[in-house]
């Protein structure tokens, strides 16, 4: 009787010491990053604003850490923000291939010839920010449930009847507004979405922007985010391999 005593007791102590690594373990798949997902939209913001921060050299670190864990079948999409959902361009996409054997080899050269394919990567010199309509454009090609969608944007948004630069709207309105254009719903469940390019600097003939409008943009985004029922990192530096 004693020793089944002693058992229940080891049993019931394995078990509070079993469960804060079960909870870590939870955590840690919750928190997956970016650089697990297996498609990568990137959506590149080249307007005057936008200070060229989607640039080569951000493209090709963002490339790299994709190419990292990229299997058959994996792709990686580059599209330039335009001034309506019609006005999104296709600026690069590739997509890994079936290997031949042997694999290991193959793999290599592959990679090898992404690399200078990459960085040789067209960028136009100029662009529009109907940011929320290129968003919603990209996120109709989703497909696979463990996508990530990167906006490389410094969120001044500019359609034909909103100016982030000059006046940022009230959330209510604005996801009224987005609704109404029937674009103020998009599906990104299971998907990662990173921002990064959130710059306070000064564009081309325009002043800085007030630190109470960075505020209020920045609130703005992720409240339309929140109504899409996903939450989203706005960082100004991009770091495609910390997240």
């Amino acid at each position: 009787i004693h020793g089944n005593g002693a058992v229940k007791q080891l049993i019931t102590k394995l078990k509070y010491l079993a469960l804060p690594l079960i909870l870590l373990l939870l955590i840690t798949l919750g928190c997956s990053s970016i650089a697990s997902a297996s498609d990568w939209f990137i959506l590149c913001d080249r307007s005057s604003s936008s200070l060229n921060i989607c640039n080569k050299d951000a493209l090709r670190k963002a490339f790299i850490v994709w190419l990292q864990d990229a299997a058959t079948g994996d792709k990686f999409e580059v599209f330039g923000i335009g001034g309506d959902v019609y006005d999104v361009k296709d600026i690069y996409s590739v997509s890994v291939p079936k290997f031949k054997t042997p694999v290991t080899k193959s793999k290599a050269q592959w990679k090898k010839y992404m690399m200078e394919d990459i960085n040789s990567i067209n960028l136009p010199a100029g662009g529009k920010s109907a940011i929320f309509h290129a968003i919603w454009r990209v996120s109709q090609k989703i497909t696979q449930k463990d996508s990530a969608l990167i906006l490389i944007s410094d969120l001044r948004h500019v359609d034909k009847r909103y100016n982030f630069e000059k006046k940022v709207p009230g959330s209510k309105e604005f996801i009224k507004y987005l609704k109404e254009h029937g674009i103020g719903q998009i599906n990104l469940t299971g998907h990662k979405l990173y921002v990064c390019g959130f710059h306070p600097n000064a564009s081309v003939n325009t002043s800085a922007p007030t630190a109470n409008t960075l505020v209020q943009a920045k609130s703005l985004w992720e409240e339309v985010f929140k109504s899409w029922g996903i939450k989203v990192l706005i960082q100004e530096e991009c770091h495609f391999v910390s997240l």
